[in-house]
Parts: C-alpha cells; structure tokens; sequence
C-alpha cells in the first residue's frame, strides 16, 4: 500500500508517496500517515486530505472533505491548462 497527504496551508502541499508497512489495513494505514505527518510538524487540526491506493488509483481515505474538492478541482484545473498546452504545440 501507498499513500499521500494534502495539506491546504497557504495553497495546497502533497507530501512525497509513503510506503506503509505490510499487514496493516486501510485504518491503520491512515494512523500511519498521521504518524508521518505529525513528523514533518502537521497536526490533525490542519485542514488536510489522506489518499491511499493499494493497486491503482489513489482513493480519499480521511480527512477533509472541503480540502479533497480543492485537490479535485485543481487536478481538473491542472488536466485542462496541460490540455490547452498541447493544443497550443500542435498549432504551432
């Protein structure tokens, strides 16, 4: 299993991907990555998004559910603005 946080503190930061450990399941999981955030000084008090995948696709597991629409929103915003990048190099 892997996971990421979202922290919107100022803007929106994702953390790097962290490995969590064999055996545990989707709740401990999210223990963990609390773990790994209150080591980079987060608290569960900072708005924040918990997302895990265990084959594909990273799925919200805790947190916030206003930060997980403002990660929603700006991948889609993220997805339209590389969209009209590419429209704008094959114009060219």
């Amino acid at each position: 299993m892997r996971a990421y946080y979202v922290i919107d503190y100022d803007g929106l930061h994702k953390s790097p991907t962290i490995h969590i450990p064999e055996g545990l399941n989707k709740e401990q999981a999210a223990v963990y990555v609390y773990g790994e955030m209150m080591l980079e000084y987060w608290t569960v008090d900072t708005p924040h998004a918990i997302y895990i995948t265990e084959d594909k696709g990273y799925k919200f597991a805790h947190g916030d559910a206003t930060v997980d629409e403002k990660v929603h929103a700006g991948l889609l915003l993220e997805d339209k603005l590389i969209a009209e990048l590419d429209r704008q190099d094959l114009s060219s």
